[in-house]
């Protein structure tokens, strides 16, 4: 009858390439992510374009919100005066 399990040889050498494989994934991984080499400074001034540009938007479609509602409001109002 043949013993069931693993030699250890086979656990060891599992382990190994397990283990190797893991730093592979690590180091490529780590490399990616390191902003060390990388320059950020072109987009500081795109940012705040954009940013600024989003509040203009923002601000113009609260306005235009604002003047619908002042319309609806006049629009109400003369009909009113007309069915007196």
């Amino acid at each position: 009858m043949k013993p069931k399990g693993f030699t250890l040889i086979e656990l060891l050498t599992t382990l190994v390439i397990v283990a190797v494989v893991a730093v592979l994934i690590a180091g490529f991984y780590s490399g990616i992510s390191s902003d060390e080499d990388v320059d950020y400074s072109f987009i500081h001034p795109q940012l705040e374009t954009a940013r600024s540009q989003r509040r203009m938007a923002d601000e113009l479609t609260r306005q235009n919100d604002l003047m619908e509602r002042h319309m609806e409001l006049l629009e109400s109002q003369s009909k009113k005066g007309e069915n007196k």
